[in-house]
């Protein structure tokens, strides 16, 4: 693998070179050039690092090359936090499983990408966790605006694109309006009706009992459908049987 990523990067940017490519975008800032060329530097510094391709660094014109590391492991510096910048770290892992496991070690993740199988893949997306997974591509969601593009937890809250984006950015306000003939149905919220036999009985044998909420919905399908009137004659009927019993 790291054979192949060296020469695909070499054939990408012949015969100028990364840097003189005028399709090469560069880093946001110095200081985050600044940044990742520090996290480069410790990391190449370690003894079980190799650079295999790239690792030129120009903090004055923002400019990293597209930089391979091999050799990192979990605890290394490229490994402490997201680099927003081209280098690619390799980690070894045992199997799919050990990969699936040090994934979701650390925080969930904008994105992932895996190159694999239709088998494996489904492993990986099955039993990991992020904003997105794209199998067998990189970043290609950003572009389709069906797909809602966001984080999960550590990596953001909320989406964008489409209807995703519209729903993220406006804000559901439940509005309600009742009927005042409907007063009736008040009944169970005002204290000194709380003891009353026929309370008691309302709250446990619909409010409590387990088959019986049944006539509540029965009272919200008749407001629904009937309306106000309705449903106010239902409930008097209901509360005139048990005041009767009085």
């Amino acid at each position: 693998l790291s054979d192949a990523l060296r020469d695909e990067l070499k054939d990408m940017f012949a015969p100028r070179g990364p840097k003189a490519h005028p399709n090469l975008p560069r880093m946001a800032t110095v200081r985050h050039t600044e940044r990742l060329a520090g996290l480069l530097r410790r990391q190449l510094a370690l003894p079980h690092s190799q650079l295999v391709a790239g690792g030129d660094v120009d903090a004055a014109d923002m400019y990293v090359a597209p930089t391979v590391v091999a050799g990192v492991r979990d605890t290394d510096p490229l490994m402490e936090e997201e680099l927003f910048g081209p280098v690619l770290s390799l980690v070894e892992v045992a199997d799919v499983d050990d990969a699936v496991a040090r994934v979701n070690a650390r925080p969930h993740p904008l994105a992932s990408y895996v190159f694999a199988s239709p088998t494996v893949a489904k492993r990986f997306v099955d039993g990991t966790r992020s904003g997105a997974t794209i199998v067998n591509d990189v970043s290609y969601h950003l572009v389709l605006p069906e797909l809602p593009f966001g984080g999960v937890g550590e990596s953001g809250i909320g989406a964008y694109h489409g209807k995703e984006g519209f729903l993220s950015m406006t804000q559901p306000r439940p509005v309600m309006r009742r009927n005042k003939g409907m007063e009736a149905a008040n009944a169970p919220r005002y204290p000194n009706n709380v003891d009353k036999p026929f309370m008691v009985n309302f709250v446990r044998n619909i409010v409590m009992a387990g088959p019986r909420p049944r006539l509540v919905i029965v009272f919200a399908k008749l407001i629904n459908k009937w309306g106000p009137l309705a449903a106010t004659a239902a409930i008097a009927f209901y509360f005139g049987k048990r005041f009767s019993k009085l």
